[in-house]
């Protein structure tokens, strides 16, 4: 097998692959050309998005029968913007996502802006401020 460089382009050497990297699967990247860049940073995860992921598979009344909770509790919720962490964790439980994960995003949605909550959010990768 030729293992020197092939000149692509001017000032551009590209060398032949190995048979066992021809076999290997190809693994996108997350920027795989100019077209396609991100858009920005990430938006910060919410339990609201975490409640309109449930409303994709079942509807409120579903959802509050499954949790036990009466209908006024998820449409409070939905209403302040803002889930609570026994409620953000219990759904996020029921839709095979990590609770604790949740929980601490819905504990950080109620604490008013800081120095120490910005400090946890980033501390949790969570985006946002």
């Amino acid at each position: 097998m030729n293992t020197s460089p092939t000149l692509a382009w001017p000032g551009i050497a590209v060398w032949p692959w190995s048979p066992q990297e021809a076999e290997q699967p190809l693994i996108a990247s997350p920027m795989t050309s100019i077209f396609q860049q991100a858009e920005g940073p990430p938006r910060a995860r919410t339990t609201l998005d975490l409640l309109n992921k449930a409303l994709e598979t079942d509807n409120l009344p579903g959802w509050s029968r499954r949790l036990g909770l009466s209908e006024q509790a998820l449409r409070t919720a939905r209403s302040r913007g803002r889930l609570s962490p026994a409620i953000a964790g219990s759904l996020a439980e029921e839709l095979k996502e990590d609770p604790a994960t949740w929980i601490v995003i819905a504990a950080l949605e109620t604490e008013r802006e800081s120095a120490c909550k910005r400090r946890m959010v980033r501390r949790f990768g969570l985006g946002g401020n």
